[in-house]
């Protein structure tokens, strides 16, 4: 004869069910969740900035002395005594040459500029996202305080905002790519993408030290994010004191947005087999003498890159 089920023995059958229903709809919803917790920086929410002051600047250097010192130094210089640690160095604040801006090639950022660099920090440096640990008006103070290191931002002039080109209706990868054999891209970043162009190892920054091309197969080493309008941006403004330029008058919209398309492509999770890579730029690297097997366990990442 059957036995009739206990209060318990439901209670825990219910329990187990409802556990596989939420695993499922896990499953089912975990490939549309957003990759990162830091928007792009074009994104970047940029709140009502504070009425300038003295009493601003003055929390502005209490807020970099307790947070910012280490790495940038006591005078900006980027000399901070963590700094040889880096890779890249700090930002260099005396000489004013900021890579990540909505302004034309060469020219200073705008507040905003600044305000957003400082509050998502930089993907693949020492750079961290202070949006997270300060507050809007302590990263305006910040703002206020940095831009003191060069008499550059003393002027009053506000600098040239370039106008960043809206995407088209469609991209096409394939002439993605043939726009950037036309622009030469290959020559820094490689046929393949990987940053291992014939001149990769030939570049240098304005300080003489040796910068490496950007390696598009990696997301996460996109600063700014891994996005067309940051890519679009980046080809729309240049990148200061680096030898990326300017591609204004020398792409159209459509290239821009074709080219990061074909830059988005390159991305991916490879083969599985990094024993031996097929890109060209790794070839003759031959079979490693050991293999190490890492597991990821009970880790969370902010941003997840």
């Amino acid at each position: 004869m059957a036995r009739s089920r206990t209060p318990l023995m439901v209670g825990v059958t219910l329990l187990v069910s409802f556990a596989a229903v939420l695993n499922a709809c896990a499953r089912k919803t975990a490939p549309t969740q957003s990759a990162s917790l830091t928007p792009p920086f074009l994104e970047t929410p940029v709140p009502p900035r504070p009425a300038k002051s003295a009493e601003l600047v003055e929390r502005g250097r209490t807020v970099y002395m307790q947070n910012c010192v280490q790495c940038h130094g006591e005078t900006g210089k980027g000399d901070g005594f963590g700094a040889p640690f880096l890779v890249p160095p700090p930002r260099d604040f005396t000489a004013t040459e900021y890579k990540f801006r909505s302004t034309t090639s060469g020219s200073l950022p705008t507040d905003e500029d600044l305000f957003r660099t400082i509050s998502r920090g930089a993907n693949g440096t020492g750079m961290p996202p202070w949006q997270y640990l300060l507050n809007d008006e302590d990263r305006w103070a910040l703002v206020e305080y940095v831009k003191r290191f060069s008499p550059k931002f003393a002027n009053g002039h506000a600098p040239a905002v370039v106008k960043l080109s809206a995407a088209p209706g469609s991209v096409d990868v394939k002439r993605g790519r043939a726009v950037y054999d036309k622009m030469q891209c290959a020559k820094c970043h490689g046929d393949d993408g990987r940053g291992m162009g014939p001149s990769a190892l030939t570049l240098k920054d304005s300080t003489g030290r040796h910068v490496n091309s950007r390696d598009f197969t990696v997301p996460g080493s996109f600063r700014t994010g891994w996005t067309a309008p940051e890519i679009v941006r980046t080809l729309q403004t240049g990148m200061n004191g680096v030898p990326m330029p300017s591609y204004t008058e020398a792409m159209t919209t459509q290239d821009m947005y074709d080219v990061a398309a074909f830059v988005i492509s390159l991305a991916g999770t490879g083969a599985g087999d990094q024993k031996r890579s097929a890109a060209r730029s790794m070839a003759g690297l031959g079979t490693p003498d050991r293999v190490i097997t890492l597991r990821e366990h009970a880790w969370k990442y902010e941003p997840s890159e």
